[in-house]
């Protein structure tokens, strides 16, 4: 197949792409795209991997004294040492060898195989030197910490004193004796008499732990004064050794030739250098070795294909920068910013129409958030914004379709309209479930109350909820069933609220808008609860919930099974009672 042919089906395919992502980012289709004309060509540049040799010695401190391999170096003298160290790493910078090797490798690899800092050398011969311990200045032992040096420390038991209290009179001197005595009416008694201690010397004795002298043999040491060095491990001497390797650390860029387009670089820069070949096909051209600068410049022939397309969408004109295999959207031209333009407008004006300031606001702020979410381009924006990006880099992400300026605009005013909206539901939902909770209370207290069999009598009532005495307090009763009636409650709510916002922008609206708190959240179940309590309480302490009689709740509607009714006892007064004792005494 020749080239124009090529060009031909890649422009076809760049056409195609055009249209797909305008039905996908607008409301406008295929139908209202029209191309004036299409540029396809390959463009040629050169991709330069630039390869510096750098050289580290690595050294570390070992303990004891090494022996060198067959291929190493050791020394005691430390400036031979130094010298040596400097030597090996001069001597590998200007090793040729090691710039052959490395092209070897680069044009044995695929493109960009070594592209972060990589070892590509270590030299064979290691270099020691033996010095002497500078803790323990070569004997291996150091001056014990826990006695310094010493090898005795203060008794524990006794605090250095050498003497501690006596256990059988608890340090006092003394100890009391019971003693039976008679009295002078002849009864005995018993008698409490105290004595000196036999045991101790008033109250102290001698320390059984360091037998009295106040000190005890360190155990850290065991008396020595002197422990094993930790720097060394009791060898006294250390050797330092030292490694040499070569690292490179790769340098990509871009040869461009004279003419060539400003967006050819761009998208270079855009798609990174390591991934150039998934757009287009990278040769090896030349290896150019620099011994002088350490260097290798490994130089690539680059070829991709890129697409100008000149297109009229719905009355506006615009070209498009196109790229890769398949092909990949480069620029737009700011063609959707002009097409979505309305879509903001309307969103716009909704955020600043006295109508937020309604209840129903949401029936109006369904009907133009919904035509703005249904553009994938602006939930690509939301999504983008949710995943914490600048708008500079969300602007990269929509192929330069829209501007820095229209995107913080949308998602300002996206923001206002649902804060707006959320506000309202939370105000709406907070007065709906606390009113809702009377009658849930009143059915919730005759549901439990129903089973039981009342007797009262016939000239009272039966009161199922009590008001409370001060008439102000809420009840614990109303406060226990109130709650969890508000905490569902509020939980509906909540998910009504996230159905709505999923109906009006789809997922990518709910996850943006969970994460900038715009959703009806603890505060509002705080307001919820809080409402509810206070709003039962009050109605409660005003309007007890009685049942009459006939088993009516508020007289009104039956509930209850007839209750049995007590008619009250008549109680008579007392009658007069005649003294017969006395009137018979009287006659």
């Amino acid at each position: 197949m020749d080239k124009d042919n090529l060009l031909s089906r890649y422009s076809e395919a760049c056409q195609d792409v055009a249209r797909e992502y305008v039905g996908r980012s607008s409301r406008f289709g295929a139908v209202d795209l029209r191309v004036l004309e299409s540029l396809p060509e390959t463009r040629r540049f050169k991709t330069n991997i630039r390869y510096s040799l750098e050289v580290i010695s690595e050294a570390k401190d070992v303990q004891g004294e090494i022996p060198p391999g067959d291929d190493d170096f050791s020394t005691v003298d430390w400036s031979w040492y130094q010298e040596r160290v400097q030597q090996q790493a001069q001597s590998e910078l200007a090793r040729k060898e090691t710039l052959e090797e490395l092209v070897a490798a680069v044009k044995s690899q695929p493109y960009a195989a070594i592209f972060e800092k990589t070892c590509v050398r270590s030299h064979p011969s290691r270099l020691f030197h033996s010095y002497i311990c500078g803790t323990c200045h070569g004997s291996g032992q150091i001056t014990c910490y826990r006695c310094n040096g010493s090898g005795r420390v203060v008794c524990s038991s006794c605090g250095g004193s050498g003497h501690t209290s006596c256990s059988r009179c608890g340090g006092s001197g003394s100890v009391s004796e019971q003693h039976q005595v008679r009295d002078y009416s002849g009864h005995y008694r018993t008698e409490t008499r105290y004595r000196a201690c036999y045991s101790c010397s008033g109250g102290r004795v001698t320390c059984s732990y360091c037998g009295g002298s106040g000190r005890n043999t360190c155990r850290v040491c065991s008396g020595s004064g002197l422990v094993v060095c930790g720097t060394c491990a009791g060898h006294g001497n250390m050797t330092r050794i030292t490694s040499t390797s070569t690292y490179t650390v790769p340098e990509f860029s871009g040869l461009y030739p004279t003419g060539t387009p400003d967006y050819v670089s761009e998208v270079v820069r855009k798609a990174g250098f390591l991934n150039l070949e998934q757009y287009g096909v990278i040769e090896f051209e030349d290896a150019n070795m620099l011994p002088e600068h350490a260097r290798v410049n490994i130089v690539y022939s680059s070829t991709i294909y890129f697409c100008e397309l000149f297109m009229e969408i719905a009355g506006h004109q615009s070209t498009w920068v196109l790229y890769g295999s398949p092909p990949r959207i480069y620029d737009t031209g700011g063609i959707l910013e002009i097409l979505l333009k309305d879509d903001l407008v309307r969103l716009d004006a909704l955020g600043k129409e006295w109508g937020r300031m309604l209840p129903w606001f949401y029936r109006r702020a369904r009907g133009i958030v919904a035509p703005f979410m249904a553009s994938e381009i602006h939930q690509e924006i939301v999504n983008a914004d949710y995943q914490g990006l600048a708008p500079e880099a969300i602007v990269e992400r929509v192929n330069r379709s829209l501007s820095q300026e229209y995107i913080e605009q949308s998602l300002n005013r996206l923001r206002q309209v649902i804060q707006v909206t959320a506000t309202w539901a939370s105000l709406k939902w907070t007065a709906v479930i606390a009113l809702s909770s009377i009658p849930l209370i009143i059915f919730g207290s005759v549901f439990i109350e129903r089973s039981k069999t009342h007797a009262m009598l016939a000239t009272q009532d039966y009161l199922i909820i009590f008001p409370w005495i001060s008439g102000t307090q809420p009840q614990p009763d109303i406060v226990f069933v109130t709650i969890p009636l508000s905490l569902s409650g509020w939980l509906f709510a909540k998910w009504v609220s996230g159905r709505w916002l999923r109906r009006t922008g789809g997922k990518p609206l709910v996850k943006w808008a969970s994460c900038k708190g715009l959703l009806i959240g603890k505060w509002t179940a705080a307001a919820v609860i809080v409402s509810s309590v206070v709003l039962a309480s009050w109605f409660f302490n005003k309007w007890p919930v009685w049942m009459d009689r006939n088993g009516n709740l508020y007289g009104i509607l039956a509930v209850f099974e007839a209750p049995q009714v007590i008619e009250p006892t008549i109680i008579l007064p007392p009658k007069k009672i005649i003294n017969r004792h006395r009137s018979r005494k009287a006659n």
